[in-house]
């Protein structure tokens, strides 16, 4: 689950991925059905794009899958696939060039 920067928008996870409008509870968009369950959202500083994390089963080293999606549109912008690790997602502030990065930080203890 993440919540936009100015708190209007909330992103849930799951096989369907939805936003939702935190002050009227309306559904904004719901994303495409992905093939595994949606475990890491985030939203971009100006909200216009989401990025999502899915894996293959539920060991923490399956192959996975980072999504960045339009949120006024809902199509699929890019898609990094393959890394071994549970992965969670920010994004960086504004850069000069006016493109924003998203940033897969591995997480160090997955409890195992």
């Amino acid at each position: 689950m993440a919540l936009s920067a100015d708190g209007k928008s909330i992103l849930l996870g799951g096989k369907t991925p939805e936003l939702w409008n935190v002050v009227s509870g309306r559904l904004l968009r719901r994303f495409p059905e992905q093939p595994n369950s949606v475990e890491e959202v985030a939203f971009s500083p100006d909200g216009k794009t989401v990025a999502t994390e899915s894996q293959e089963g539920i060991s923490p080293f399956a192959p996975g899958e980072i999504k960045l999606w339009d949120v006024t549109t809902g199509r699929e912008l890019f898609r990094l696939a393959g890394h071994k690790n549970r992965v969670e997602l920010s994004f960086s502030h504004r850069t000069e060039n006016g493109w924003h990065r998203a940033v897969g930080i591995t997480q160090l203890n997955c409890g195992m």
